[in-house]
């Protein structure tokens, strides 16, 4: 087949239930729009009938690729996976079970095409999107998480953690992402604006399904000890001065004040020499210090992963190249 327009990524895990309802209601909503496309399922290590719904699938019709290995290695990998596989200048990944709904491929394509972004986000947090059937608790993880990280982030989107969104196939092409799970979606924001890449968003409504019979619960899959690690982790690979520097102020100023009280003492003829107060101060001053310096590293190895990332974006436009030249000869 020629080299579609658009290519549509959607990993698999254990969704044999409803995937075929679910892909054939998106093929009937991408072929009312103009252009060519491709739908790349990535079966990823299924252990119901995920495979077989894929293949039946991709046997009837050409437009639908398979992709698939017997691990389950979890959404980031298995979106690596699919992107390698795209060969449209638009690509767009969403979930199996379409809970954005079909026609939010179409909005994408179009919000990237008529916009000046290299990536643009669907979002229930940008003003006329939201959330409909989602549990409570799942909704405030959402929420706060999503909050938390856009505020280490220099980027001005509502949702950083989603999956369906819209790329400029350049864009990925030029990303080294090593994530295997949902930090993946993290990773790639955080990589494509130090790249200086330009990130939109367009409203969406995030709509759960009821579950079927025979369906087990749909549950949360990230804890929210897991989530506020996660997210502890990656403001300190982002922001890290915001940590270091807040402790580092924070045992100076006690050392700081410390200090006056224990000159306060001294003139006021009341200072004991047993008394450890001293010792303490000089260790909070010193320790002050020492995690500002932290700091300051921290800064450079942050500059310092700043420039890797644009190495690396080097070496990917070099092996592309390469390999575009292979391919034509």
């Amino acid at each position: 087949m020629p080299e579609p327009k658009l290519t549509v990524v959607i990993p698999a895990f254990n969704e044999a239930l409803h995937l075929e309802e679910d892909v054939r209601s998106l093929i009937s909503v991408l072929a009312g729009e103009p252009g060519s496309w491709e739908i790349i399922l990535v079966n990823d290590g299924s252990t119901d009938g995920t495979l077989g719904v894929i293949e039946k699938l991709a046997a009837g019709n050409p437009a639908v690729r398979c992709v698939s290995y017997k691990k389950n290695r979890g959404r980031g990998y298995a979106l690596r996976a699919g992107f390698d596989q795209a060969r449209g200048s638009i690509v767009v990944s969403t979930e199996a079970d379409m809970t954005w709904g079909p026609e939010i491929v179409p909005r994408l394509v179009r919000a990237l095409e008529e916009g000046e972004d290299d990536i643009v986000v669907a979002s229930p947090y940008a003003p006329g999107g939201r959330l409909e059937n989602v549990p409570f608790r799942r909704a405030f993880m959402s929420r706060a998480g999503n909050k938390f990280l856009t505020a280490t982030l220099p980027v001005t989107i509502s949702m950083v953690s989603g999956m369906t969104r819209a790329y400029r196939k350049n864009v990925l092409d030029s990303l080294e992402i090593e994530s295997d799970g949902k930090e993946f979606h993290v990773e790639m924001i955080s990589k494509a604006s130090a790249l200086g890449y330009s990130i939109g968003e367009i409203p969406a409504t995030l709509r759960w399904k009821k579950t079927r019979k025979g369906e087990a619960i749909r549950r949360p899959s990230l804890s929210i000890r897991r989530m506020v690690t996660g997210h502890f982790v990656h403001w300190a690979l982002e922001k890290p001065i915001f940590i270091f520097g807040f402790l580092g102020l924070l045992l100076l100023a006690l050392g700081i004040i410390g200090g006056i009280y224990i000159t306060g003492l001294r003139f006021a003829g009341g200072l004991n020499p047993e008394r450890p107060l001293m010792t303490l101060v000089v260790i909070l001053i010193l320790a002050g210090i020492q995690i500002l310096a932290f700091g300051f590293i921290a800064i450079l190895i942050g500059k310092l992963r700043s420039d890797i990332i644009r190495v690396q974006r080097e070496n990917r436009t070099i092996l592309n190249r390469m390999k575009d030249s292979g391919t034509r000869h």
